[in-house]
């Protein structure tokens, strides 16, 4: 039965990353703007295919967003942001992203939400004493504040034939009553 689950989670695993590959997709609004100030074209720029904690500083500045080839800018260049408050969106299967960054190009406010991705090794230790009582992890959300990790927050969903069940965790790992930053 344990390898079961194991084999179904690895699975599982495996198929949402493919599927977050597959699906991300970041735009930002369109701005009218005068001024262009190309990309350096001798820094080869980078393949953005999930964003993680790797990843939260280029999140903090507008400017840091230009390096990522794959981010899609509706209207003009990222560099137009002087002086305008700018937005960025996204949303595939498994992942949703908001951010605003202030007329000074640094993030005001931003979340960025994983949905059934893995989840950190003390978690799922929490979670197996449920599994050994006949509850079956349906789903599971990360909650990433401002691209902070200390504001990383989890929702695990459970059930057990027709009850449901959900845990939160903070950025530890440790049980929560609720989440704090939603």
């Amino acid at each position: 039965m344990k390898k079961l689950i194991c084999n179904k989670l690895k699975s599982t695993v495996s198929l949402l990353i493919m599927s977050f590959l597959l699906t991300l997709s970041v735009n930002a609004q369109k701005i009218d703007c005068a001024e262009f100030a190309g990309f350096d074209t001798n820094k080869l720029p980078t393949l953005l295919r999930s964003i993680g904690e790797e990843d939260f500083s280029n999140f903090l500045n507008v400017m840091s967003l230009k390096d990522y080839s794959n981010v899609i800018y509706d209207g003009l260049s990222v560099d137009c942001y002087k002086n305008r408050q700018f937005s960025l969106t996204g949303k595939g299967k498994n992942i949703e992203l908001d951010a605003t960054y202030g007329d000074d190009g640094n993030l005001i406010k931003g979340r960025l939400i994983k949905i059934d991705a893995h989840i950190p090794f003390l978690i799922r230790k929490h979670c197996s004493a449920y599994l050994h009582e006949g509850w079956e992890m349906i789903s599971n959300k990360i909650f990433i504040i401002d691209f902070n990790p200390v504001k990383t927050e989890y929702e695990i969903e459970l059930m057990r034939e027709d009850e449901k069940l959900t845990l939160f965790f903070d950025h530890t790992g440790k049980q929560i009553r609720r989440l704090s930053r939603i």
